[in-house]
């Protein structure tokens, strides 16, 4: 089930975050496959442990109101994220990310939910197309939603301003065995 849940993170918080990114500019890395994905990104577990600390709450405040929502005793508990990913996509009209899921090989299947951070307003939309979704980044909002191939999504390029995103995945864990829940 996708989900999306408005201000979440503060507007000033996610401004820093954007200013963050853009003083950095020796720890991005510029993906572009063609222009399918493309975008540049940084890994902020990489160089920052104390503002992804910070960042934990948020996504542990999103994590219950999804839980709550779903109602599933199966989803994984809080315990496992993977780093936290900032991206930016230019208005060139090149830089965006084509429909795929986030689960595609053996090394992704550890990633049992998914979290997208909106850090600033802007028209790259993000569309679900398999469920009639066509999501609006708005500052603080997140889409929560399983990462897996019933959830296939894309990211539109913007055209108003660049658009500033973060990702992160809870994960299942080593440990995890929902018989046991």
């Amino acid at each position: 089930m996708v989900k999306v849940y408005d201000n979440i993170i503060p507007d000033r918080f996610c401004q820093a975050l954007i200013n963050y990114f853009e003083s950095n500019e020796k720890n991005q890395l510029f993906i572009d496959e063609d222009y399918c994905p493309c975008f540049t990104e940084f890994n902020l577990n990489n160089i920052s442990k104390k503002i992804v600390n910070s960042l934990i709450p948020y996504t542990h405040k999103v994590y219950q109101k999804y839980k709550e929502d779903t109602k599933s005793k199966y989803i994984p508990p809080f315990e496992e994220l993977e780093n936290f990913r900032i991206k930016r996509y230019l208005t060139n009209g090149k830089e965006r990310f084509d429909e795929h899921v986030d689960v595609t090989d053996d090394d992704s299947s550890v990633r049992a939910l998914s979290f997208l951070f909106y850090l600033n307003s802007n028209d790259g939309n993000t569309l679900f197309p398999l469920h009639d979704l066509n999501i609006e980044p708005i500052t603080g909002r997140v889409v929560v939603f399983p990462p897996t191939w019933e959830y296939p999504h894309q990211g539109l390029p913007p055209k108003s301003n660049p658009k500033y995103i973060m990702s992160t995945y809870l994960h299942y864990g080593e440990d995890w065995n929902y018989y046991s829940s």
